[in-house]
């Protein structure tokens, strides 16, 4: 099986490539123009054309592969909604989207396994009549509240529409935050202020908020490429469910430092989060966003098979240590 993968260099595609090699499996790291090619441990890369390019040249960068494994996108971090932004996501995540699939058409690929977002369902889970809350599952409803889950929603569309109509496999993830050694954005940002000491006024949250570690994203992703099944395929996905005060306490002793967290009513930090600008921040930090992996588990056989303490203890030393993973 040769595998073709887009997104080689970012944090899931370096562990992706390494899984990979470590099984044998040869691979072909397909970049853009201009990025850096680093840490792919030897693969070969081939130069993806320019979007106005015709398939012929999308489906040459994509010769000799069975799979190919989508994982490049502009991501949600800074995501704003403003006609900019919005344009970035279109071209990333829209229009390379559909380039590689058409691409993949011609060059004879059988399977594609991409990844997408939760975001696809929104940002937050729904509560029943008896106030449990809801995991998001493949039935749940599209519901995009922002630009990226929006786009990331387009791109699956246009697989869907491309696939189904040539008749190639299609294997798509919707994950929650991916947290490991590495990891930016919203949870990068909690470590630093978590080994500066800062107080976080975080300690009278009640929500449920699902996780998934790299290595456990990485397992379901390659159990799919050995599993391939006709038609599609939909799965979301955690190893973590937990309050934002109990992740918040994880991560510090991961770091080796104290939870400096102390009680704030959530309605007034809403309010505050909206004074300053960050209202979607404090919602992510105040509601709950929980995901189910029912599927994955009877279609993949996938397990969660991780000890989060230990996981966090191995992100709070590369933490501490800096070094290339966290640049």
């Amino acid at each position: 099986m040769r595998i073709a993968v887009t997104g080689a260099t970012g944090f899931v595609g370096r562990a992706l490539i390494a899984r990979l090699s470590a099984e044998g499996l040869p691979c072909t790291v397909l970049a853009r123009q201009g990025s850096q090619h680093h840490g792919n441990a030897g693969s070969p890369v081939r130069v993806l054309p320019a979007l106005n390019e015709a398939d012929e040249r999308w489906a040459e960068v994509l010769k000799d592969a069975d799979v190919l494994v989508h994982l490049a996108a502009s991501t949600h971090q800074g995501e704003r909604s403003d006609p900019a932004s919005e344009a970035a996501f279109e071209a990333v995540n829209v229009g390379l989207t559909k380039r590689l699939a058409e691409g993949a058409v011609v060059a004879g690929i059988r399977h594609i396994v991409f990844m997408s977002s939760i975001k696809v369902c929104g940002e937050r889970s729904q509560v029943d009549s008896e106030g449990q809350i809801l995991a998001l599952s493949p039935e749940s409803q599209v519901a995009p509240e922002g630009p990226y889950g929006a786009s990331k929603w387009r791109a699956e569309q246009a697989l869907q529409e491309r696939c189904s109509a040539a008749g190639i496999a299609l294997s798509v993830f919707r994950p929650p935050l991916v947290y490991g050694v590495g990891m930016r954005g919203n949870l990068w940002s909690l470590l630093r202020i978590l080994d500066r000491g800062v107080p976080l006024p975080l300690a009278s949250v009640r929500n449920r908020r699902s996780l998934v570690h790299r290595d456990s994203l990485v397992d379901a992703v390659v159990r799919a490429i050995h599993k391939r099944r006709a038609g599609s395929a939909l799965y979301t996905l955690a190893d973590l469910d937990l309050s934002t005060p109990e992740l918040i306490r994880s991560m510090a002793r991961g770091l080796g430092k104290p939870a400096r967290l102390f009680p704030f009513p959530p309605r007034l930090l809403h309010r505050l989060g909206a004074l300053v600008g960050r209202a979607s921040l404090m919602d992510r930090l105040t509601e709950s966003l929980r995901v189910d992996s029912t599927h994955v588990t009877r279609d993949l056989d996938w397990r969660p098979n991780l000890d989060a303490t230990q996981a966090w203890a191995e992100i709070g030393r590369s933490f501490r240590q800096g070094g290339a993973a966290w640049q």
